[in-house]
């Protein structure tokens, strides 16, 4: 079928780019390479950035999560007789 392919439930499909990443032990630039799951390659530019604000995101919310983590501490260790 042109413009796409038939789906599973029989409708027709855009269809996508194919992305085969790879993952290289050493110092690379590239826009084919696994992120953190064989599943999460950012093959377009898009994706690229949206992959880039993941990651910033994540260490964000991990920041967050230890100056928690240690507010919490401090409280249980002055709470404690």
């Amino acid at each position: 079928a042109e413009g796409g392919e038939m789906g599973h439930e029989g409708g027709m499909q855009a269809e996508e780019p194919m992305c085969f990443g790879v993952m290289r032990m050493y110092f690379h630039t590239g826009m084919n390479d696994f992120v953190l799951f064989r599943s999460w390659v950012p093959c377009t530019p898009g994706l690229y950035v949206l992959t880039i604000l993941a990651i910033l995101s994540m260490g964000v919310v991990s920041a967050m999560i230890k100056g928690v983590r240690s507010r919490i501490e401090q409280d249980i260790a002055l709470a404690a007789p």
